[in-house]
């Protein structure tokens, strides 16, 4: 029987999750809201259902991202009302993950409670619910195969479920690959087990969960189209892309825009980075998720033409883990059972910032969903 906390807690994620939903739903009531990236989406997932090719809808081939999206929608008539039922089935899977996440990793209900709430509650879920995009099933992908990774010693289901969802979580998006490199990098400097079994265990990791990917750009670099996305001037753009990057960490956390949001985005990462190292740094599941934050984020550094929506829509898919990593250090920092009143209305004032933010947002977003007839 559960006791009275986890009823709260779980109550508390039930609410989480519902308002997401009202509000993702409320948001594209008009349809789902196009970019280019969808129209490729669209336009790969017609002509493999036609006859197994992936085409952009200038009839060049589909080499920018890896072929899985696609492939998921062309299984459908009407991907639109598919994607709505999967965003619905994503994020209940998100939220289970999250929940176990909570419970093994914070110890303090008023932590567990906030982590769920900031989260669903955030205009970066709301950004990669409402436009049509891959993002919601690769966030569901890299928390599944986040708690995989976690218990792949148990038995063998864990281990090769781990490898299924590393092999998928790389043919939905082509950062997949930055995460499985920040696990293998994980693996490697296990300190408890002898290093020929480290590498053994990082190649046979790294080459599964990857091979399709690999298998994907290599095929597409030998067809006789012209293929704009191995043709860019990579790394031109790297020091635009650290601002972005740096003002998007920091107008999360704080209401700060451009010189102001960078800067605190800066100080954000020093003290979590000082924090981690002074009380985690000996914990291993802390330094999963230290590698995969910053391996994942670094791996967008050198991609030229990046704007700063593009930033905030990467930045969503490690959002839970900046927040869980976060709360861990500020759980060790504050005592809580002295001052839990005090800290709980601290905690509420923030939270009002990013949730005016999802809503000031959620209304642009509406707008442009109901103004699109494509969209319908």
């Amino acid at each position: 029987m559960l006791d009275k906390d986890q009823l709260v807690l779980q109550g508390t994620l039930l609410f989480s999750l519902l308002i997401s939903l009202l509000v993702e739903f409320w948001v594209r009531s008009c349809g789902f809201i196009m970019t280019p990236d969808s129209y490729n989406y669209i336009s790969a997932s017609q002509s493999f259902r036609s006859d197994f090719t992936f085409l952009s809808p200038d009839e060049t081939r589909f080499s920018n991202w890896p072929p899985l999206f696609p492939m998921f929608l062309s299984l459908f008539k009407n991907p639109s009302v598919a994607m709505s039922v999967c965003h619905v089935i994503c994020k209940v899977v998100v939220a289970i993950f999250l929940l176990i996440f909570a419970n093994q990793f914070l110890k303090q209900q008023i932590f567990k409670g906030f982590f769920i709430l900031t989260f669903f509650l955030s205009v970066h879920l709301l950004l990669i619910s409402v436009f049509l995009w891959s993002e919601i099933i690769f966030i569901t992908l890299l928390v599944l195969h986040i708690y995989t990774v976690l218990r792949m010693q148990d038995n063998r289901f864990f281990y090769f479920t781990m490898l299924l969802s590393g092999f998928l979580l790389c043919l939905q998006r082509n950062a997949g690959v930055f995460c499985i490199l920040a696990i293998t990098v994980w693996i490697m400097t296990d300190e408890n087990k002898l290093l020929p079994k480290r590498i053994l265990q990082s190649v046979i990791y790294f080459s599964v969960c990857s091979l399709g990917l690999w298998i994907w750009h290599f095929y597409n670099v030998f067809l006789p189209d012209s293929l704009p996305f191995y043709e860019r001037d990579f790394f031109s753009d790297i020091f635009t892309n650290v601002q972005f990057m740096l003002s998007v960490i920091g107008s999360a956390f704080l209401p700060f825009r451009k010189v102001p949001a960078m800067i605190s985005g800066l100080l954000i990462i020093i003290v979590l980075i000082f924090c981690w190292r002074r009380y985690f740094i000996a914990d291993r599941f802390t330094k999963l998720l230290v590698l995969v934050i910053a391996i994942y984020l670094m791996g967008f550094l050198p991609i030229p033409n990046l704007e700063i929506n593009d930033m905030e829509r990467y930045f969503a898919i490690i959002l839970p883990f900046i927040l869980l990593l976060s709360l861990m250090i500020l759980e060790r920092l504050i005592k809580v059972n002295r001052y839990p009143i005090v800290l709980t209305i601290c905690l509420c004032i923030w939270l009002i910032y990013p949730t005016a933010r999802m809503y000031r947002n959620a209304l642009q977003w509406r707008s442009m969903s109901c103004s699109s007839s494509i969209t319908k």
